[in-house]
């Protein structure tokens, strides 16, 4: 009977916690060797799909991001 109950409290304290699906991201840029940092909140998906390179003009621009 006390295991029932355990269960029981420890089952209602899991449904009693939010689950947030907002992620905090750690994002490293590089411009043409000028490198910058900038934290990004996302709600959906991987801090990871935020990774990008782009060229434009012979400039490279590099994304590199990573969950918090």
């Amino acid at each position: 009977m006390k295991k029932l109950a355990l269960f029981a409290v420890v089952l209602s304290g899991l449904a009693l916690t939010s689950c947030s699906r907002e992620k905090e991201c750690n994002c490293d840029y590089d411009t043409a060797g000028l490198k910058s940092q900038q934290d990004v909140t996302i709600s959906d998906g991987k801090c990871e799909d935020l990774d990008s390179s782009t060229s434009v003009g012979g400039f490279t621009t590099t994304v590199k991001c990573e969950k918090k």
